[in-house]
């Protein structure tokens, strides 16, 4: 029989292999799932890399880019603002909505750091900041961005905000890739059945940055819930502070772009009457404390929807619109895309209508 300290060293080299081992497959099967052209499948970080591709790929920087949440992504159709805005214009006017579900003030600032980068930047940032996006508390929410972008320059904001944040960004530096449950969705629509798959939605993506459901139909709730009723993360609202990572992503954000000569658009998208109080813009006191004091002393407007621009009858749940909710919506932001650019000096319409009707000299 052989010594015991001969049997401990011969299970340390074991396990020292079979550690290395699954590093290894672990780092080359992220390398080879990076470099995929996989199908597209809901699923929030792999969502923000299509709409950053989507950005990546465009000749020119857009007139108008919009960022945020699902509350944008499903509620704003830039097919319909670029139609109508080019018909108030007289131009062409171009917008991207890089908007994706679950997307945080962590994910957006990333979002504007790359734009910032590529030396591409639009006219107009309209960034949504609905309860939800600026809740810290949801942790999950956070690492999206991080998840989706976080590389080792990343750093300096992640140490800015918080531990959960820094040690997400270090995980993202190693392993930029690896969101290892939403590419088990890919895969399986990829190599088992050859279709993209979700398990609880499916949903078309334009190539502009829009999509919409293809799915069931979903039916709002009968009523919304009792002013006494908690919400599902009790004692959240009440802890939104600026010195947190989506209110430091929010200043960092507004503060790159308007120092960028870029107008921002802080916007509240519209919400079913059904909607439950601590997810509605005018329900929430902790929420409208927070904006108040993250955009002190920048230069960002909120705007916010005339109340009777959408009906309950156009959301497809309390806080998503359907399609016809999304092109009222459209239309009515393709005003105040036509109104800001007026107000920049730099609404090409108007140059190129007084060009035109200018008699060429003799």
């Amino acid at each position: 029989m052989e010594p015991m300290p001969v049997q401990a060293d011969c299970n340390k080299r074991k396990t020292l292999w079979i550690a290395a081992g699954f590093l290894s497959v672990l780092f080359l099967g992220d390398r080879i799932l990076a470099r995929i052209d996989w199908p597209y499948i809901y699923g929030t970080r792999n969502t923000c890399r299509l709409k950053w591709d989507l950005y990546k790929r465009s000749t020119d920087a857009p007139t108008v880019v919009f960022l945020g949440c699902s509350y944008e992504w499903y509620g704003i159709n830039p097919q319909v603002v670029d139609s109508e805005a080019s018909r108030l214009t007289g131009a062409h006017v171009t917008s991207l909505n890089l908007s994706s579900s679950a997307a945080s003030m962590v994910t957006n600032h990333l979002i504007v750091r790359r734009m910032a980068e590529s030396g591409r930047l639009p006219e107009i940032v309209y960034l949504d900041i609905s309860p939800d996006a600026t809740d810290v508390s949801q942790r999950g929410w956070l690492q999206t961005g991080l998840r989706a972008f976080g590389e080792a320059r990343d750093l300096p904001l992640a140490a800015a905000v918080g531990n959960v944040a820094f040690f997400e960004t270090l995980r993202s530096a190693a392993f930029r890739s690896y969101c290892w449950w939403d590419d088990v969705h890919i895969a399986a629509g990829r190599l088992v059945i050859g279709a993209p798959i979700n398990p609880t939605m499916k949903m078309r993506l334009d190539d502009n940055g829009w999509v919409e459901w293809i799915g069931g139909k979903r039916e709002l709730p009968a009523s919304a819930p009792a002013p006494g009723d908690a919400p599902p993360h009790e004692g959240s609202w009440s802890t939104l502070r600026v010195a947190d990572p989506n209110g430091a992503a929010l200043r960092r954000t507004i503060e790159l772009l308007t120092g960028a000569n870029v107008s921002v658009r802080l916007l509240e998208m519209p919400m079913a009457t059904v909607a439950p109080p601590w997810d509605r813009h005018d329900g929430n006191p902790a929420y409208r404390d927070f904006v108040k004091a993250a955009t002190a002393g920048l230069e960002a407007v909120v705007l916010r929807p005339p109340p009777d621009l959408v009906r309950d009858a156009d959301f497809f749940d309390p806080v998503h619109l359907n399609t016809d909710g999304a092109n009222k919506v459209s239309r009515w932001l393709a005003q105040d895309v036509t109104a800001v650019l007026a107000a920049r000096g730099r609404q090409p319409g108007l140059r190129a209508l007084a060009e035109r009707d200018t008699p060429a000299p003799p």
